[in-house]
């Protein structure tokens, strides 16, 4: 299976199919599918049409306005966010466990019921469904370092509770210590759940890529599928490289390093 771009206007995937084992190859954002061992060779086309990416902007609108409309909207949000997430702490992190071993079991799934079927992988598949069998665990390892006794130690939500109920939940995230962590473990948690979502985007585009090239049942979903989920391209390299944002971003910002990084900072400001 072959895809190329049309003008930028339309995609154009070409199944090339003879039987036997089919052998998977999507390198250089191409996507290719072939069987052997007989020699009859069918070609087929399947013609994507894309939308246009451009988009017309009005320069006379009122940017500032709708500029100060977001920011206070997300403000609220994220106040509302850190509420819950401090009430139901533990149903969340629970939630988000569950959640990363479903996904799991799921990627290992699709992978490994591709190789008992006869597909034989190519680089850049191999990449996207390794790098999501082994990326998945790290949300299970994160929760639990953010719950162990030493990182424990620098939030203590019992008396968060307490202080949002005597001071209220501004001034205490954005003036007490305990707040500004568990609000950046709440931001945190949200970049993993889009790192979750990326996961199950790119085992989508592998279960559309099989389908596709193995003429399953419902070849207009399989299609549609394909063509939602595979993006400009679909190079290993490039998904690893963005998994591996997400999980920093996660990391960096669930464990409180920026949260002890700004409070560093404040204290040598007053210090100075």
């Amino acid at each position: 299976m072959e895809e190329n771009r049309d003008g930028g206007s339309k995609t154009i995937i070409q199944l090339i199919i003879s039987g036997g084992q089919v052998n998977i190859s999507t390198d250089n954002g191409e996507v290719n599918a072939n069987q052997n061992n007989e020699p009859k060779i069918i070609e087929k086309q399947v013609i994507i049409d894309n939308k246009s990416q451009n988009y017309t902007r009005n320069r006379n609108r009122k940017s500032g306005e709708t500029d100060n409309g977001t920011v206070l909207l997300g403000g609220l949000v994220l106040i509302f966010a850190v509420g819950v997430y401090v009430q139901y702490r533990w149903q969340i992190l629970l939630g988000f466990i569950v959640i990363s071993l479903l996904i799991e079991l799921l990627t290992c799934t699709i992978y490994y019921k591709g190789k008992k079927n006869g597909i034989s992988y190519d680089k850049n598949l191999q990449q996207i469904g390794i790098f999501n069998m082994v990326s998945v665990w790290v949300i299970p390892i994160l929760i639990c370092i953010i719950n162990s006794p030493i990182y424990n130690s620098q939030i203590n939500f019992d008396y968060l509770k307490h202080q949002i109920i005597i001071n209220g939940p501004i001034q205490t995230y954005f003036t007490n210590p305990s707040g500004q962590y568990a609000m950046f473990q709440m931001v945190g948690l949200l970049f993993t759940g889009v790192f979750l979502l990326y996961i199950v985007w790119s085992d989508l585009y592998i279960i559309a890529v099989l389908n596709v090239a193995m003429e399953k049942k419902g070849k207009r979903f399989w299609k549609r599928l394909l063509k939602w989920t595979c993006g400009k391209s679909k190079e290993g390299s490039k998904h690893i490289k963005m998994g591996l944002f997400w999980i920093a971003i996660s990391v960096i910002m669930t464990t409180g390093i920026v949260s002890y990084i700004l409070s560093l900072i404040q204290q040598n400001s007053q210090i100075s």
